[in-house]
């Protein structure tokens, strides 16, 4: 069964849909969103998450209703952090995933797990002020334990993006190919709350608002 949600029902239009440059398809993103449980007990923020924990804090397709998967992958972060050396990388992993709706819309989650808390919060306050000179975005809400939304444009197409650390995590969600009003808020909400799902040990289950 195929549930309907706000952001869908808002979204709707005639924009044109586009093909995506697949890292992986859906089958992958399909098969990463039913992976088991990585099991009982709490989890230890500042031991950062597990790889199993990001696949399961990324939005699955119970979470996302009427969006269909594109590309989703979990891997090392060490190329998207920009780290000195694999010891520094070491347990700190980099997950994403994108989604689209039938009217070309497409929004993506990313998530840089880190080993402390700390370091994640120097991350965020580097890409703060990394993007601080890009147009900025009001979104209705409190996201994570700080937050900043803005607009840029690269290859030609206009992104909204909002980026937040969440315990010893950085993520950002990024809403393409339409507007960003409604969409940005409702999604990074939904991940903010999967995200600490995760961090405490618990399967993440939320989802987008059901109409």
């Amino acid at each position: 069964m195929r549930f309907g949600y706000v952001v869908a029902a808002v979204a709707a239009g005639a924009l044109t849909a586009c093909g995506p440059a697949a890292e992986q398809g859906p089958e992958q993103t399909r098969a990463a969103s039913a992976a088991p449980s990585s099991g009982a007990g709490a989890a230890r923020p500042e031991a950062g998450l597990t790889a199993q924990q990001v696949r399961q804090a990324l939005p699955d397709r119970y979470a996302m209703g009427a969006w269909e998967p594109v590309t989703a992958g979990v891997t090392g972060a060490s190329g998207h952090l920009g780290c000195p050396s694999d010891q520094q990388c070491k347990g700190r992993w980099f997950g994403h995933v994108k989604w689209r709706l039938n009217n070309g819309l497409t929004v993506t989650f990313q998530m840089t797990t880190f080993g402390a808390k700390a370091d994640a919060d120097e991350h965020y306050r580097q890409q703060a002020a990394r993007f601080a000179g890009y147009e900025p975005l009001k979104a209705e809400g409190t996201f994570g334990e700080g937050s900043h939304a803005y607009a840029r444009t690269a290859g030609g197409l206009k992104g909204y993006y909002l980026t937040t650390h969440v315990g010893a995590v950085v993520a950002t969600v990024i809403v393409e190919r339409g507007g960003y009003e409604v969409t940005l808020p409702q999604t990074a909400g939904m991940f903010v709350k999967r995200i600490r799902q995760a961090e405490a040990g618990h399967k993440p289950d939320a989802t987008l608002p059901r109409e």
